[in-house]
């Protein structure tokens, strides 16, 4: 499978270039399966790829970005990096909360991933009403 995402994703740089949808989104998949894989610091590099084509082309509040951002977020809780993915965690419940609704998948998907950081974090008390 990574041989096949990565050529999936070397197609999307040299037809569409850096900064398509569809590039952004070869970096992510390919990402989730390296992090998938144990190459965290692989994946991390991928997601942050994404994460810069996107927001050059789609905005910070996109599904494609969005996407991106909770998977770093989550990554870097994975490694113990909370002071990290926090805010990351944050922006993205509170951008998916107006963008897609409370009830959208998605959103619940950052909501439990949030609670998920609190939890590990040692403050499983707190949390925001949204």
């Amino acid at each position: 499978a990574e041989l096949y995402l990565g050529n999936a994703l070397n197609g999307c740089l040299a037809t569409l270039g850096p900064d398509h949808p569809d590039t952004m989104t070869s970096f992510n998949n390919l990402g989730m399966l390296l992090k998938g894989l144990g190459k965290v610091t692989e994946a991390e590099a991928l997601y942050r790829r994404a994460l810069a084509c996107g927001e050059a082309k789609m905005g910070p509040n996109s599904p494609g970005m969005l996407t991106a951002e909770n998977n770093l977020a989550v990554l870097l809780q994975s490694t113990g990096r909370l002071e990290e993915a926090e805010p990351l965690l944050r922006r993205t419940l509170a951008a998916r909360v107006i963008e897609l609704g409370p009830s959208h998948p998605d959103t619940l998907n950052s909501l439990n991933n949030m609670a998920a950081l609190l939890q590990v974090a040692g403050r499983p008390l707190e949390a925001e009403p949204f």
